[in-house]
């Protein structure tokens, strides 16, 4: 493509940790439910995923950001939920939302878009107005979090029965032996028989936000299945194994051995 950026002109994932700004994503992407093809695929398929999966339990989302939405689509599926970033910023502003802004009104996000899309996905358009505060009460913890070590999170010996991530992983990492690994260390978190949800982009050697282009790791559906295989997630069955692909975005669910 042209107007692809030189690889000079593209931003490391330290840079990302020190620059990467929490407001203006959320507004890049999140002011309205269709301002990003690919959350919108994932907003419009993640309430469908949700329903197959056992209520209860504990729920890890990995790499989080600023954003959540994943913890609205899950808040009447699990029990706990915990929210984890590499930005300090992220984590910041996940904070400032958990608190309703109460000391930060100036900063307040408006997610009623997002709301009002996820409660008409689930069939109950007129109960939008509670699905934040609902989500609030799930959210049990707010960690950093690296997927390049091998405690992920800075909680030892914990696992979950879901455990999810979004356009994380191969923005994450440089090489295919590193993506290998993130996803090792991610799925060591999940506890046999649970699940495994993740989205993210295919065929994409880097991303844009904030106004900055970052590296992102050119990942292949081949790539993809050989390291899920290798982490022990289930992917033969399609009772075990979901797996959609739009347009370079894809999003799967699989069951931990």
């Amino acid at each position: 493509m042209s107007d692809d950026p030189s690889p000079q002109n593209l931003n490391s994932r330290l840079e990302y940790k020190q620059n990467f700004d929490a407001s203006s994503y959320l507004r890049e992407f999140y002011s309205k439910y269709d301002n990003d093809p690919a959350m919108h695929v994932v907003l419009t398929l993640l309430p469908n995923v949700v329903r197959r999966l056992p209520v209860g339990g504990r729920l890890l989302d990995v790499g989080s950001g600023p954003t959540v939405h994943v913890a609205m689509c899950f808040r009447k599926t699990a029990q706990n939920i915990y929210l984890s970033d590499y930005s300090d910023d992220s984590r910041k502003e996940l904070f400032h939302w958990l608190l309703s802004y109460r000391y930060w009104p100036a900063e307040k996000f408006d997610w009623s878009s997002i709301t009002k899309f996820i409660a008409e996905r689930e069939g109950e358009s007129d109960k939008w107005d509670r699905i934040e505060n609902e989500t609030r009460k799930k959210i049990k913890g707010i960690l950093p979090c690296n997927v390049l070590k091998p405690h992920v999170i800075p909680i030892k010996n914990k696992k979950f029965d879901i455990v999810t991530t979004f356009f994380c992983l191969e923005a994450a990492c440089n090489t295919v032996q590193e993506y290998r690994t993130a996803v090792k260390n991610v799925t060591s978190l999940i506890e046999p028989g649970g699940n495994f949800v993740m989205g993210g982009l295919l065929q994409q050697s880097w991303y844009k936000t904030g106004g900055k282009c970052y590296k992102c790791l050119y990942l292949t559906e081949e790539i993809l299945i050989d390291v899920l295989k290798q982490c022990d997630i289930l992917i033969e069955n399609r009772k075990d194994f979901f797996y959609y692909d739009h347009q370079g975005i894809f999003l799967c669910v699989g069951c931990k051995k």
